[in-house]
């Protein structure tokens, strides 16, 4: 975990896209609840490791500040120098939809005017894990970086180990996820 303290170290080079590999498409403030649960009251962490989500109906929610080093990743390069951002659903199966793919250009283009010359990567560029997977289209991300093709990253997993990495749980209000 970090803490305030590590944002002294705080580097803007990196985007890092990540998917929730959650089947059910809820919104964003329904996917931080979710994350809440899973992360701080669950496991014990001061705060949810990314910096925003998007939600499945054209909406997103701020989690943490940018100045905030969060913990989304094995890889500290990626957690110290990068803005992270949750789009909900599991793109190993799914697709985004258009309203997803308009919310995370237009958060992409906020985050660059700030910091114009940071990298839009996938989870996957820093540690091998299927996130954000193959029906995310990276030719609908509108940057200045070209994305390079999501086959020559391919990062085998059986899925045993993938569905061990699904780590959401349930809401209050549900009885199961998938």
């Amino acid at each position: 975990m970090t803490s305030i303290e590590d944002s002294k170290t705080r580097g803007y080079k990196y985007i890092v896209l990540h998917h929730t590999a959650t089947q059910k498409c809820m919104s964003a403030e329904e996917m931080k609840m979710s994350m809440f649960y899973t992360w701080v009251q669950n496991k014990g962490f001061q705060y949810i490791p990314t910096h925003y989500i998007v939600g499945c109906s054209w909406d997103f929610v701020k989690v943490n500040d940018m100045e905030l080093v969060v913990w989304a990743t094995l890889n500290p390069e990626a957690n110290r120098n990068g803005v992270h951002i949750e789009i909900v659903g599991d793109f190993n199966i799914d697709k985004p939809n258009d309203a997803q793919y308009e919310m995370v250009n237009q958060l992409i283009q906020w985050i660059l005017e700030k910091h114009p010359d940071m990298e839009i990567k996938g989870h996957w560029d820093f540690q091998p894990k299927n996130c954000p997977w193959v029906n995310f289209d990276w030719s609908r991300i509108k940057t200045g970086v070209v994305k390079e093709d999501v086959e020559k990253k391919e990062v085998k997993q059986d899925k045993i180990t993938f569905s061990l990495s699904r780590y959401y749980s349930v809401l209050p209000d549900q009885s199961r996820y998938y």
